[in-house]
Parts: C-alpha cells; structure tokens; sequence
C-alpha cells in the first residue's frame, strides 16, 4: 500500500494513466464475462464512461480548506472548496459552515474568478458568484457576491489564497450583507 501511496503523491500523471487503464481492461473483461457484444446501449454506455473517466482525470481539480470570517454578524466558520480552470476562468463549488449562537449557517457558493494581474508570484484575481444561505433559525436565502482575491503557490501543488467578497442578499437573509474575508489552503490534482 505504501508503494500505491507514493506512486500517487510523487506521480499524479502516472497514477491516473494507471487508472484509466484499468478501467478500460475492466470494461473490456465486463463485455467478455456478460458477452455484450451485440448490446448497442451497453457499448454506448461503457464509451460514455470511459470518456467521463479520461475527462475528469486528465483536467485540473483544486480542492481546498477555508476559514471564514462574516464581518457584518461577527460570525466565524470553516469550509470545503472544489475548483476547476476553464480556460482561465476559475470555477469553483464551496460549502462554508457558519456557528453564533442559536442561529447556525450553512453557506453553500458557486464562484467565478478570473486572474487580472500577476505581481511576482502573486497572483491577484477578480471574482463574483452566487450564494445560497441556509439559516438554521430564521429565513434561507440567495445572494450575489463580488470581491477580489489573490493566491500564492506555497509548494509544487499547493497555493494559499485570501480573498474578501462583498455579499448582497434577498431581503430576507439581507441581514448578512456585508464583507466576507476567506484565508484557504488549495491542493491541485
């Protein structure tokens, strides 16, 4: 196991050509086995998933941790981020939990960032996105948010981020208008 583990962490190229393989060698045996040579839909099926496999490994997924502060109600929280590079457009899916007394959060985000200028390392980004808001005592809610952000790349795959977003509301959750400031850790794939 020990092996597998260092072939992953040092080899990541290698590892997912690894994978796709034998995915593919498991299709090919699964046709074998069940004699699925005539079944158009199974054929269909299984290129459906050979290609979503080679797809998904080959692009660039991000996945962070986030601490995250809610200026305007003083409230504290930690999240999970999933991101991808379209073309230079960084999209990324993110799920903040939010504790102050009595009224828990749950902020789930969907946000678009675009690199705008790079000074040195440092990279410095435009952003906007939505946001749902799901309060555990009172109202949920959507919200639009803009800010900026700028990232540094810590190791080989590794990248800080802090960004602060302005968030505006529907009226019912626009009681958390205000400055949202996030500090992250990214690891890319």
């Amino acid at each position: 196991m020990k092996y597998v583990i260092d072939i992953a962490m040092g080899y990541p190229q290698i590892t997912i050509n690894i994978l796709r393989n034998l995915f593919a060698l498991n299709i090919r045996l699964c046709f074998k086995k069940h004699n699925l040579k005539g079944n158009k839909n199974m054929k269909k099926f299984a290129i459906a998933s050979i290609l979503a496999v080679t797809a998904i490994t080959a692009s660039a997924v991000e996945v962070g941790v986030t601490a995250v502060e809610q200026s305007t109600q003083n409230r504290y929280g930690y999240g999970v981020t999933v991101g991808e590079n379209f073309n230079g457009i960084n999209v990324t899916a993110g799920v903040s939990r939010f504790y102050r007394e009595a009224n828990d959060q749950t902020r789930f985000s969907l946000v678009g960032s675009k690199e705008v200028y790079k000074a040195g390392p440092v990279s410095l980004t435009g952003r906007a996105g939505v946001a749902h808001i799901n309060n555990r005592t009172g109202s949920d809610g959507s919200a639009l948010t803009v800010g900026v952000g700028a990232d540094m790349p810590v190791a080989k795959n590794v990248t800080a981020g802090l960004s602060v977003d302005r968030q505006y509301g529907q009226n019912r959750v626009s009681s958390f208008d205000g400055n949202i400031v996030t500090a992250g850790i990214k690891v890319g794939f």
